[in-house]
């Protein structure tokens, strides 16, 4: 692929592909005329620069045309993250590079939505790692839907892919209602066998006259005439399946307009698979996961083991003594001559100053603010790689948390 290197051309051109390959870049006239205007009243060939512009004429005027400029600047980092697992994947032979492509650049809208440019990201590079979940979840949901059957797949799937899936399929709304409740009736009579959570068989007979009859207390839906209500029941229930296997099996086109840029796919199917059954894909997925996060969780150890260098020197003593030497609060409070609250309030601040340390670290390198649920969560696992640390003859273990990931699973 060439590449761009003039802001008039990097904001206002798009990839095009021919089967497997990059065939090049092809000029939008309406965006080449923006950009001209532009360049005329601020003369600069950064790319940043303009992407911060084009940001925010987006955020605060909600700009289609900023977002088609934007949706051009960010077609490179959809295009090295469509290329990098095309070559992870080409034995499976089941999507092209224009596919990847294709998939990556659905998130447009999620990257412009939650990209802060205060937190000192590049746009282009706060993009890339969103656009390589994209593609792994897509990767993910695919093989979910091949190896499960319909009902198996209906107990994975959540509420709100199902409604996009079957707002996709071309249900009218007007009978999205029906669909909806008729499957949580489904999820909620109906409950698998422990161990054969990919190959679910059709309910029996009883499991749907108990369908029926929670749909008919429950719900007001008017039945087809002529028709019990297990067998309507049935009838959507397999609308629904068919909704979701396209949904996670669509049909890919060619994506080289920035109209088609919008479309928010980031919902998960429950994974419920057995970890001795992996794919091959998933293996992969598995081992670029692992990898990366081995690389955050010994930068986070990093990141407190400085934390712990600066505190002051009672501070690391009390932490010594409880930690290590196993004393309790109130023996550490008589060794020093202080009040058992006072041990206990310094044990919580130095906890305090860890966690913030791991705070401006994720929100520094993640470009992510922790949440107050995920603070609590990181308190308790601090507390746990305090003891591993001073344990005798530990090797010091970061917190089981990573703060900062993206994908389809936010925990370590």
């Amino acid at each position: 692929m060439q590449a761009r290197r003039d802001p008039q051309t990097i904001f206002s051109s798009f990839l095009q592909f021919e089967g497997d390959r990059c065939r090049g870049w092809v000029s939008d006239p309406r965006l080449e005329r923006s950009m001209n205007r532009c360049l005329e009243h601020m003369r600069t060939d950064s790319s940043e620069h303009w992407a911060l512009y084009w940001f925010k004429q987006w955020q605060e005027a909600h700009s289609e045309v900023a977002k088609a400029h934007l949706c051009a600047y960010l077609q490179q980092a959809c295009y090295w993250a469509a290329r990098r697992f095309r070559s992870h994947y080409a034995e499976t032979g089941r999507y092209s590079l224009a596919d990847y492509f294709q998939i990556a650049l659905t998130q447009v809208n999620r990257v412009l939505e939650r990209f802060e440019p205060s937190r000192g990201f590049s746009l282009e590079r706060y993009a890339r790692p969103v656009f390589s979940s994209a593609i792994r979840q897509s990767l993910r949901q695919a093989h979910e839907a091949d190896v499960c059957t319909d009902w198996a797949l209906l107990r994975k799937v959540n509420q709100k892919s199902l409604t996009d899936a079957l707002l996709h399929y071309g249900l009218v709304r007007e009978k999205l209602a029906c669909h909806l409740d008729t499957w949580q009736c489904f999820r909620q009579v109906y409950i698998p066998i422990q161990g054969r959570s990919r190959q679910l068989e059709r309910p029996d007979t009883a499991t749907w006259q108990a369908m029926a009859a929670l749909f008919d207390e429950r719900y007001v839906h008017k039945l087809s005439p002529g028709e019990s209500g297990a067998t309507q029941l049935e009838n959507w229930l397999m609308t629904c399946a068919r909704a979701v296997r396209r949904y996670y099996n669509p049909v890919q086109t060619s994506l080289n307009a920035p109209a088609s840029s919008g479309v928010e796919t980031d919902e998960l199917l429950y994974s419920l698979s057995d970890p001795d059954a992996l794919s091959p894909i998933e293996q992969l997925c598995a081992q670029e996961e692992a990898l990366l996060l081995h690389q955050q969780c010994s930068t986070m150890q990093s990141v407190l083991m400085h934390a712990l260098d600066n505190l002051k020197p009672q501070a690391r003593q009390i932490l010594a003594l409880y930690y290590s030497a196993g004393e309790t609060q109130q023996q550490i409070a008589s060794r020093l001559g202080v009040g058992q609250h006072t041990i206990s309030r310094e044990l919580q601040r130095t906890r305090t100053t860890l966690l913030l340390a791991l705070g401006r670290w994720s929100e520094a390198s993640l470009n992510r603010t922790l949440e107050p649920e995920r603070l609590v969560g990181l308190d308790i696992c601090i507390k746990d790689w305090l003891v591993s640390l001073y344990a005798p003859a530990a090797v010091a273990q970061p917190p089981a948390s990573d703060p900062g990931a993206a994908d389809d699973s936010d925990d370590c």
